[in-house]
């Protein structure tokens, strides 16, 4: 008995049921002579099925626990559900309305949840359906293997590449001239330093190059020079001069 929930809203749905029919047949059977008078203008004793079903896709009012009461064009009535909490006091299994979703006319919706009313099971913290959170910023997923997909790890992205949102699947690669972040959740533009000719390492850098080049200016110099004797000649005269 403490789980049947099948009788919950049957009275109430009932209840609804014989008021929309009544306003169905009240619209079939009288209409308006004046602002504020009705008189009957239908055969009470010649009234059809069909017509009453007319008639009853129509309606539209407001019961007495105001609620609207309409049906839409397919004759469906409008989806509105309690939310039921269960809770056990002492033994006993009380079924706490704590929420409802329901549905306008318009085609919008409504959900309200009334949070200071709902006993979990836990106590008063609320309980976790997750299997991992979700990763932050500049992390990716990467799943278990094995485990279901709601299950995986947090794995920071890699240098040039960038997670913005919570929850990412994968890692952005940052756009030319740009490079990620510290945290790896933004790109940022690169700086770009020119090596000077007056500093030390520039300094160095140049008298290197220019040695090197001197030393290869010399090479070929002796090659070309001696390039008649058959040392150069049998070294590959051509190929030697090349290098």
């Amino acid at each position: 008995a403490f789980f049947d929930v099948t009788q919950l809203r049957l009275a109430y749905n009932v209840y609804k049921a014989v008021y929309a029919i009544v306003h169905a047949l009240h619209d079939l059977l009288f209409c308006a002579k004046e602002k504020s008078t009705t008189v009957l203008c239908g055969d009470v004793s010649r009234i059809e099925p069909w017509q009453v079903t007319k008639h009853l896709k129509k309606v539209n009012f407001v019961n007495r626990f105001g609620e609207a009461v309409y049906f839409d064009e397919n004759g469906d009535p409008p989806a509105a559900y309690d939310i039921i909490n269960w809770q056990l006091n002492k033994g006993v299994v009380s079924h706490v309305t704590v929420g409802h979703f329901d549905t306008s006319p318009d085609g919008g919706s409504q959900l309200v949840i009334d949070g200071d009313s709902i006993v979990w099971s836990t106590g008063e913290e609320v309980p976790k359906g997750v299997c991992s959170e979700s990763c932050p910023p500049g992390t990716r997923k990467a799943a278990r293997k094995g485990q279901p997909i709601c299950c995986f790890d947090c794995i920071p992205c890699a240098d040039g590449t960038i997670a913005n949102t919570t929850g990412a699947a994968e890692c952005v690669e940052c756009p030319q001239d740009y490079w990620s972040n510290d945290g790896k959740d933004s790109c940022i533009l690169r700086d770009i330093e020119y090596l000077s000719y007056y500093d030390a390492m520039g300094i160095t850098l140049t008298t290197v190059s220019l040695f090197g080049l001197c030393l290869t200016v010399v090479t070929i110099s002796v090659f070309f020079s001696f390039r008649s004797t058959p040392i150069v000649k049998a070294n590959n005269s051509e190929l030697s001069s090349l290098l």
